[in-house]
């Protein structure tokens, strides 16, 4: 039996690795056998798996219309197969470029094409007719059939193979640039971290309590890392998988929740509530009943304000379901304790909206302010005097809120509005701000609020120092919006009905994806181009108008006044009307080139019409390449999916479920600001289950107080929203 190498030696010494493979490795960071132990799989190939280059085929090529041309829905995916080599050839092109390519087919029968345009004479002498070969790459499509460029590649040797029969797994790494000039490819990894565990398993320690082990059902630590890189079974495999799931989410909870505790223990925030009379008031002041959603957040609200402990609530509903209402009401809990408040918006647009809405709402005593980065020099100034002084009630604004120059007098409450836009930095800026504007020692209480929902697992991740609220039910009153799919070719159709709409007194929007004619964007429509034709060709007896970001703000206020004040029967726009647009008489939402905006958006801009007593309608007018695309209901397209599902249903909570299913979290959330790290095992959008038990788990171990769990999870690192590690405990 081999001598088992120290931990502390450099991993040129280990058998296969070289002073030019360590040094590849140390640039990822692996120094140690431990590192290598604990860089796993991305990803599987299995024997038992039904995807093989038959079935991708058929994917492709499911009609004979080259549809797959206009979709990205397979391009960007990536499939790994086991097979053999059939033929080899080579092409001397022009400018003495040269092309070789293997011809390859899997078991099932299926037949691809592997193009080597690099390296030319290097792959010629490497591979052969009769290679088995694990290939891993991203698929191209022609006329010839599949065919992939310079994909990964490892050549399968006969005890691989056997061990594959018989086991039918086999572990893809990540392969780094500079892992495959060394030659350091699946292979090689395999080899190098066999050695690894065979040595050197014994330093792997165990994270969680055994009665932790025995509730998930999961393997120890040493077993689940060895069966993560060799797995004995495919239900050895998985329940490793859950294991280290588990153990990240379980950390990360840990991490989140033991930081609200600690800012709930020492943080302080003034107590408001205790009069209501202005809160009451203003609930009397509305023309309806507010709905049991509504009352039960309001109170939730009330309860939280009149604590000592700073509120820290997210308040998510659907568009039109009536948060903004709820918002009001609370603020006058805080303006009658004596404090000032913040109303903070995305856009000034929303933030002149929720202005207007105030003044048109609240008694003239309560005194409010706008904020935003386009008032005048002079304006502005004495809008800051007003504030410091504390002549002012209730500040609306945008990021002009943040500036250093704003100094708030007794500031004890924040509301934000779609705060999926701000980032965890610009509502830390915000309590600080509250601190310096009275007592030193209290917060303000935060509330935030959004008509994007949450899906679950991000609100049991993201969110989780944050107390939910939602407001599902909407007014009694309001009527669904009748949604359709269409295409071009309807578009006649349309503009007919819209100026059917227009005789009976009501107005439309059409939203275009761009600004202004792109040639990179071939296809795609613009607000600027298709505002000439629509006015002077298609609606030439109507009133239209024209909004977009590009305009000054002024302009833009214009604009949207004179729709308001029905100057105007259609307005041409973007997406700049995505939020902050109320204008209760207009019944028609056209959405050209639907295709390219994605559904939480989608959902948002219907969400501008059917804001009054009339019924309305949102119309997603597509491409007319997609028509077969819905004919033939390929649900399995991201496409079709996102828009029959508008179509289905006004539900933003079902809605914001499958957008995160078709877009992933990184995409759902954005990539800045999110304030999420990087899970490495998690999958935020398959794995409710385990990140349920987890953060139960965590919260019961805050509870009976972190110092008390029984192994190393103070130890335990991961990635804030910045990249910087941090650490429980």
């Amino acid at each position: 039996m081999n001598k088992p190498i120290s931990d502390d030696l450099p991993l040129q010494f280990i058998k296969g690795i070289g002073p030019k493979r360590a040094k590849a490795l140390a640039k990822e960071k692996i120094y140690q056998p431990i590192d290598l132990i604990n860089y796993f799989p991305r990803d599987y190939i299995n024997r038992d798996s039904s995807f093989t280059l038959a079935t991708l085929s058929k994917k492709l090529f499911f009609s004979s219309n080259n549809i797959f041309d206009y979709e990205e829905d397979y391009k960007n995916v990536e499939y790994s197969f086991i097979v053999d080599v059939v033929d080899k050839s080579l092409k001397n092109l022009r400018n003495r470029r040269r092309l070789f390519t293997l011809s390859v087919k899997d078991d099932s029968g299926g037949t691809a094409k592997i193009n080597f345009w690099a390296n030319v004479h290097f792959f010629e002498n490497t591979y052969k007719v009769d290679d088995k070969l694990l290939i891993s790459g991203k698929p191209d499509k022609s006329k010839a059939g599949i065919s992939f460029t310079h994909p990964e590649i490892d050549k399968i040797d006969l005890d691989e193979l056997k061990e594959f029969k018989a086991e039918g797994i086999l572990p893809l790494y990540k392969l780094s640039t500079g892992f495959i000039k060394v030659g350091i490819r699946n292979r090689a990894l395999r080899v190098m971290i066999r050695h690894c565990l065979d040595n050197h398993l014994a330093s792997v320690k165990e994270t969680l309590d055994k009665n932790i082990l025995e509730l998930i059902d999961a393997p120890g630590i040493q077993t689940a890392t060895e069966n993560l890189h060799f797995p004995i079974s495919t239900e050895l495999l998985r329940s490793s998988q859950k294991r280290f799931k588990f153990e990240e989410m379980l950390f990360y909870q840990l991490t989140i929740l033991s930081q609200q505790d600690k800012f709930i223990q020492t943080e302080n925030a003034s107590p408001m509530g205790k009069k209501l009379t202005l809160a009451k008031q203003t609930l009397a002041s509305f023309p309806f009943e507010l709905t049991e959603d509504q009352k039960n957040a309001l109170n939730l609200i009330w309860k939280k304000l009149n604590s000592t402990k700073p509120m820290n609530v997210l308040l998510q509903g659907d568009v039109g379901s009536g948060k903004t209402i709820v918002a009001i009401v609370s603020m006058m809990m805080a303006v009658e304790s004596g404090h000032q408040t913040l109303l903070m918006a995305p856009t000034e647009i929303l933030a002149k909206q929720h202005y207007k809405t105030l003044q048109s709402i609240l008694p003239e005593t309560i005194r409010t302010e706008l904020l935003v980065g386009g008032l005048s020099a002079a304006d502005k100034k004495e809008t800051l005097g007003k504030i410091k002084s504390g002549l002012t009630d209730i500040i609306i604004g945008t990021h002009a809120l943040f500036q250093d120059k704003v100094e708030y007098n007794n500031l004890g409450y924040v509301v934000i509005d779609e705060q999926h836009r701000f980032g965890v930095d610009q509502r830390s800026l915000l309590k600080e701000l509250g601190k310096k504007s009275g007592d030193k020692s209290t917060v303000p209480h935060m509330l935030l609020m959004t008509a994007t929902p949450i899906p679950r697992t991000l609100a049991m991740t993201k969110y989780t120092d944050l107390q939910i609220v939602s407001i599902k039910s909407k007014p009694k009153d309001r009527k669904d919006i009748i949604t359709k799919v269409r295409f071009e070719s309807d578009l006649s159709k349309i503009y007919d009905f819209i100026s059917a709409q227009v005789r009976e007194g009501r107005q439309a929007f059409i939203v275009y994806p761009l600004v202004e004619d792109s040639e990179k964007l071939e296809g795609v429509k613009s607000a600027v181009e298709h505002y000439d034709f629509l006015s002077k060709q298609i609606f030439p007896d109507l009133k239209c108008g024209l909004l977009h970001g590009q305009l000054h703000w002024k302009e833009k206020d214009e604009v949207m006044k004179d729709f308001a004040d029905k100057k105007y029967d259609v307005l041409i726009s973007t997406t700049v009307i995505e939020v902050g647009i109320d204008v209760p008489n207009t019944t028609v939402m056209l959405i050209e080139n639907a295709e390219r905006f994605g559904l939480s958006q989608l959902h948002q801009l219907r969400g501008r019409v059917g804001r009054g007593e009339y019924q309305s309608y949102c119309i997603l007018v597509a491409s007319q390449k997609y028509k077969q695309l819905f004919t033939k209901n390929l649900t399995d397209i991201p496409t079709v999916r996102r828009l029959n599902a508008l179509e289905a249903t006004s539900d933003g909570f079902e809605l914001s479920e499958v957008d995160l299913e078709l877009r992933g979290p990184g995409d759902f959330l954005g990539t800045k600001q999110s304030g999420m790290p990087e899970f490495k095992f998690v999958d935020l959008v398959n794995d409710k289950d385990v990140i349920k038990e987890a953060k139960s788990m965590a919260e019961k171990i805050i509870k009976n107080g972190l110092k008390n769990y029984p192994l190393t999870a103070k130890t335990f690192k991961i990635h804030d929203e910045k990249g910087k590690y941090i650490t429980v405990g």
